[in-house]
């Protein structure tokens, strides 16, 4: 399995090669602004250019890079009686998943082992007298034990260190929730350029494809 840091690695090197001379609101997010074909829905297919594509991997780079990046979201769920909760957690992303540690004695376990079905923000930047730009998906989750072997293998490895070097593991009742993000993901701010978000702040959002080998 590759860890974050092999990820970022590629993911910034993507960003790099793809650049110009636009100034944009996220550091190392040097884009122009996207064409209308693809401004509100970032994905392929037959009728975009390759200017597009090339654009829309631009913006998944991006998109890609802000989740690898951070370690705090909010983890929405939901009870099998359709009872809403929210909790803000810590979390690193492997190989397009998110990794959380908590107790099974948890609401958020409790509310998935009834229902997987999740909804995940992530702030990525902040501006003055602007709202944080964010990476927000639905997707699916399950809680997974500590001796589960996939987990064995990430917690030899090191990739789960962020969330299990500080005692985690020693809690009783310790396990972890591993979040599948759905194939399309929503930006607000990301890839935009500054000039645009002093101008149509409401035209901040984005629908990216980052994950189109899931349904």
């Amino acid at each position: 399995m590759r860890n974050d840091s092999t990820l970022m690695e590629r993911d910034t090197q993507v960003t790099a090669s793809v650049t110009t001379p636009h100034a944009t609101a996220g550091a190392s997010e040097t884009t122009t602004h996207l064409p209308t074909t693809v401004r509100s829905t970032v994905t392929g297919g037959a009728n975009v250019s390759a200017l597009d594509l090339k654009q829309a991997d631009r913006q998944r780079a991006i998109t890609r890079q802000a989740m690898l990046r951070k370690s705090f979201c909010t983890l929405a769920t939901s009870s099998a009686a359709n009872r809403p909760h929210v909790a803000g957690v810590i979390y690193v992303m492997v190989d397009g998943a998110l990794y959380i540690n908590t107790l099974d004695t948890s609401v958020k376990v409790r509310n998935i082992r009834q229902n997987p079905r999740i909804a995940v923000s992530i702030p990525a930047r902040k501006l003055p007298f602007f709202p944080p730009f964010c990476v927000q998906f639905q997707g699916t989750a399950e809680v997974c034990s500590p001796h589960d072997p996939a987990i064995v293998t990430l917690l030899d490895d090191g990739s789960l260190k962020r969330i299990s070097s500080h005692g985690e593991l020693d809690q009783p009742g310790s396990c972890f929730i591993r979040v599948i993000p759905a194939r399309n993901v929503t930006t607000f701010g990301l890839g935009v350029p500054l000039r645009q978000i002093l101008s149509d702040p409401l035209a901040m959002g984005r629908s990216v494809e980052l994950f189109p080998e899931r349904s």
